[in-house]
């Protein structure tokens, strides 16, 4: 493979592709707002692993946010 140029549109396009509706949603929020979507994160012993996923997402951003997995539901707040 040859190594080319790319322009800024290009990388954006493909850089933002790969991101999930569940990321979207997440970089969305507003302080002091929340969302619910079913869970789609693994449980095992200590519980559900979606916390460590959407901390990590968010990380990024400097949200202060609070989650919470309870039937299925996985509710998460972000504060100011």
């Amino acid at each position: 493979m040859a190594i080319e140029p790319i322009t800024r549109e290009e990388f954006e396009r493909v850089h933002t592709s790969h991101r999930s509706e569940c990321f979207i949603a997440l970089s969305a929020l507003q302080p002091m707002t929340g969302i619910k979507m079913p869970c789609r994160w693994k449980h095992n012993k200590n519980g559900c692993t979606g916390p460590g996923a959407v901390y990590a997402c968010v990380k990024s951003a400097g949200f202060k946010i609070q989650t919470s997995c309870r039937d299925g539901v996985f509710y998460t707040f972000r504060y100011e």
